[in-house]
């Protein structure tokens, strides 16, 4: 989504901070993260990264990446994932228990981000999508979250002019777009999702709890309420 853009009127702009943070403290409390206490939080995130800088190169794979990589989820997952990987990294006695976790993290999390649909592979999720009526699809999410962008409150351009170019309101184009990769569903839909597809799902649902908090499942990545924009 583009820079947003503003109108300008005698009142004080609105102040994006504020909203998000209003967002924030709107969510339901069975979505709250529920994680350790602070102070367990604190200690286990503080061994995990002892045991990170431990960590003797042995000229494996994306090794390079290994003390960066494991560092970065754990500065950037959220609450309850955070300390869950951290676990699993302080748990690691051996650098090669380590090298598995940062291998998991690596090809359940990071690869299926970056994925691509493949040529001659089972119709994925991408192709049986092209089959519906995405133009309703997308009017289901822009509605189900009045028409604004979920990340910064902005509302969409269009939704901004028909209401009258209302003063004091932060607006932008807003598209539609899977919050969780397709990637993570490319399979067959008449069978079971095979074994690397069930365990990326395993491994999200542990570096991100509200995913499965919210009920966001293998079989339900392409329903709409799941949608971002």
């Amino acid at each position: 989504m583009g820079p947003p853009k503003r109108k300008q009127s005698s009142n004080l702009p609105l102040r994006r901070s504020a909203r998000l943070k209003a967002r924030r403290t709107c969510e339901p409390d069975d979505l709250q993260p529920k994680g350790p206490s602070t102070e367990v939080s604190n200690n286990v995130l503080t061994a995990a990264k002892d045991r990170i800088a431990r960590y003797t190169d042995q000229r494996r794979p994306h090794e390079d990446s290994l003390k960066p990589g494991l560092a970065a989820f754990l500065a950037w997952l959220p609450d309850g994932g955070r300390e869950a990987i951290a676990e699993d990294i302080v748990n690691a006695i051996t650098d090669d228990q380590l090298y598995a976790v940062f291998s998991t993290l690596l090809t359940a999390i990071l690869i299926p981000m970056k994925t691509r649909p493949q040529v001659g592979s089972f119709p994925s999720v991408e192709a049986v999508a092209e089959t519906r009526d995405q133009l309703t699809e997308d009017q289901i999410c822009m509605e189900h979250d009045g028409y604004c962008c979920v990340v910064t409150g902005d509302l969409n351009t269009d939704t901004w002019k028909k209401r009258g170019h209302p003063d004091n309101v932060y607006f932008g184009p807003v598209e539609v777009a899977h919050i969780i990769p397709l990637s993570y569903a490319s399979w067959h839909y008449s069978v079971e999702p095979p074994h690397q597809t069930s365990t990326a799902w395993e491994v999200l649902w542990r570096c991100f709890p509200r995913i499965r908090q919210a009920g966001m499942t293998v079989e339900s990545i392409n329903s709409p309420i799941y949608g971002g924009h």
